[in-house]
């Protein structure tokens, strides 16, 4: 009989202190410190997530993005050519520019590659990286200005 209420007496010791211990967990979790700080670590958790998640997108659209390289030849004699090159440059920054909301928000950008190569037989030119979508937007503006040129 005493060994029953030593049983007893140990059962009911371990379960108050269990039950001690779990009160003590459920006012450190209701506390309000405690709330700010799961919600900062979720909320900087969520940032570095998104972050990556937006980046990777990106990359792999430039990835899987189809070009075309542009040469565009300005004339070999002609006065207004720094004039008409800094416009064609212009626009060109300017098309990169444009972007709905959409696309700010995922963060795409239309990225063109500009190289200038000069060669004693050829004379200078500008060879140039576009998506396809900008390629007949881009003939068209080189066009124009080598119109204006003469």
């Amino acid at each position: 009989m005493k060994s029953q209420v030593n049983l007893v007496s140990a059962l009911t010791h371990y379960t108050d202190s269990f039950w001690n211990q779990m009160g003590r967990l459920f006012h450190l979790i209701t506390h309000p410190t405690f709330f700010t700080l799961i919600f900062l670590v979720l909320a900087v958790i969520l940032t570095i997530v998104i972050f990556l998640l937006r980046k990777s997108l990106i990359l792999k659209r430039l990835l899987d993005q189809k070009t075309v390289l542009l040469e565009i030849t300005p004339p070999a004699f002609t006065d207004k050519t720094a004039l008409n090159t800094q416009n064609f440059f212009s626009v060109i920054h300017g098309l990169g520019k444009d972007r709905n909301l959409k696309n700010r928000l995922l963060g795409n950008k239309t990225i063109f590659s500009l190289e200038i190569v000069s060669t004693l037989n050829h004379g200078i030119r500008f060879l140039m990286r576009s998506p396809n979508e900008e390629a007949n937007v881009i003939k068209k503006i080189g066009f124009h200005i080598c119109l204006n040129q003469k």
